[in-house]
């Protein structure tokens, strides 16, 4: 390896970028640009302002912003948006605590379990601070790795369990025997 440093390249707003893409298109009507791109710039350039600073201030790049964006309503994307920022500061990367897509799904998956679990319990929800970063790890772990041909997609991944299953993603195994004798007296008591 040479002695040379590289330069960190600045960093482009990923709000700045889809507004680019945007114009080139409007601009240049044989470009070619595809329509996802186009979608996906759309939904960026709609992502409230508040939730686009929160992002642009930690530099998240491009594909956090589409993940993001993509939520169905303001809270979606508040909770997507919230949950990411909390896995770049919990979870180790390559890219600085940035994710892939799937690996953001897996974990909102495991987040939207633990608020059914929640819910059924009639207990309070959890915000993604609320889960440990193990819960998350292995909700990630568990995504395929995707492959480089296009063609080859990974399979979907997993569905999550269904919430009437007993809290296995709160609770570590001590926690679980802790609490295993004091259910097994209520059902007794109960039945």
């Amino acid at each position: 390896m040479s002695g040379r440093v590289l330069a960190k390249k600045p960093y482009v707003s990923a709000v700045v970028h889809a507004r680019e893409i945007l114009a080139k298109a409007k601009s240049e009507p044989d470009a070619n640009v595809a329509r996802s791109v186009l979608a996906h710039a759309r939904r960026i350039m709609r992502i409230e302002p508040i939730i686009a600073l929160d992002l642009e201030q930690e530099e998240g790049p491009y594909r956090v912003f589409r993940w993001v964006a993509w939520g169905k309503t303001y809270a979606e994307r508040r909770r997507r948006a919230d949950l990411a920022l909390h896995l770049r500061h919990t979870i180790d990367t390559a890219s600085g605590g940035w994710l892939l897509e799937p690996h953001y799904t897996a974990a909102l998956a495991v987040l939207d379990l633990a608020v059914a679990q929640a819910k059924a319990r009639g207990g309070v929800q959890p915000r993604p601070v609320d889960l440990c970063a193990s819960t998350y790890g292995d909700a990630i772990r568990g995504v395929p790795k995707p492959r480089r041909s296009p063609a080859l997609r990974a399979p979907a991944p997993p569905a999550p369990p269904a919430p009437s299953s007993p809290l296995p993603l709160l609770l570590n195994h001590e926690q679980r025997a802790a609490l295993l004798p004091l259910l097994e007296a209520l059902l007794r008591q109960a039945g």
